[in-house]
């Protein structure tokens, strides 16, 4: 498996083609794979693991994504809802002038 480092710290590295950081949540959700329970802790995998790695990084990455997404769309509801807020206010203030002037004129 060539050069191996230990996954000790905030960050761990590997030597594969090239060297590569993993990141702590990497190295989290890492356990839940065979081939990690199945390796020493100081080496890493090679080429079919790469490819789980990779699974794992694009299921953080989905992960952020649909946060950053859920966070968006809550400011946009709630910005609606500001602006709903706003504008029966507003109407309700020009009905009432409505009124007044409807029984002024009579």
């Amino acid at each position: 498996l060539g050069d191996s480092r230990p996954l000790s710290g905030s960050k761990s590295t590997y030597q594969g083609t090239h060297d590569k950081t993993l990141s702590t949540r990497v190295v989290q959700l890492l356990p839940q794979h065979t081939w990690v329970r199945s390796t020493s802790p100081t080496t890493f995998p090679h080429q079919a693991e790469e490819r789980i790695l990779k699974k794992v990084r694009r299921k953080i990455r989905n992960k952020q994504s649909a946060q950053d997404s859920r966070r968006r769309k809550k400011e946009y509801i709630d910005g609606l809802e500001n602006r709903v807020a706003v504008c029966s206010a507003q109407n309700q203030e020009l009905r009432k002038k409505v009124q007044e002037l409807e029984t002024h004129n009579l």
